[in-house]
């Protein structure tokens, strides 16, 4: 189930990250094809 994901969820993400002590996070809104990377492992 794919649905879209706002920039706001993502900006809300990323601080949650940062407030429970992660040094750095990258995140995208670019879609990247990940089929390959799910029938790996």
């Amino acid at each position: 189930m794919l649905r879209h994901i706002n920039s706001e969820g993502i900006i809300g993400l990323s601080c949650c990250f940062v407030a429970a002590g992660v040094p750095s996070v990258m995140v995208s809104l670019w879609s990247i094809p990940d089929g390959v990377f799910w029938k790996n492992i």
